[in-house]
């Protein structure tokens, strides 16, 4: 991850296309010029709730193919938690999109520009 990137996490793209929007496209749109980035944690997560027959596990398998056909997406090898992946990620050239409010404390903690993408698909 080189230059200015934008982490995304499980639960805001999860949330996002529950509520019938792309966190992907919002923040490309947003912030042009940054990179998308998840780890290969955050996919497994996205992987197991697309496997489930939860209430979240349409949004899951439509994130997979979003996932899938955009190439601009880098996906970071790391399996480790992904929390704590994140946080070790934080850096002044970096945003991080969680809805997760326990990692956005965390986050915020270290000093990182964090934001979320509400039910009316704002990001704040």
């Amino acid at each position: 991850m080189a230059g200015r990137s934008i982490i995304v996490d499980t639960s805001s793209i999860i949330f996002g296309l529950s509520k019938k929007h792309d966190v992907f496209g919002k923040l490309a749109e947003r912030f042009p010029g940054y990179g998308i980035s998840i780890s290969q944690g955050i996919m497994n997560e996205i992987k197991g709730i697309a496997s489930g027959s939860g209430r979240y596990s349409k949004s899951a398998k439509v994130a997979l193919e979003l996932i899938k056909k955009n190439k601009s997406i880098e996906i970071d090898g790391s399996r480790k938690y992904p929390d704590d992946w994140m946080v070790d990620k934080a850096s002044e050239d970096m945003i991080i999109c969680t809805n997760d409010t326990a990692l956005k404390k965390r986050l915020r903690e270290k000093g990182a520009a964090v934001i979320s993408i509400s039910i009316n698909g704002i990001l704040r």
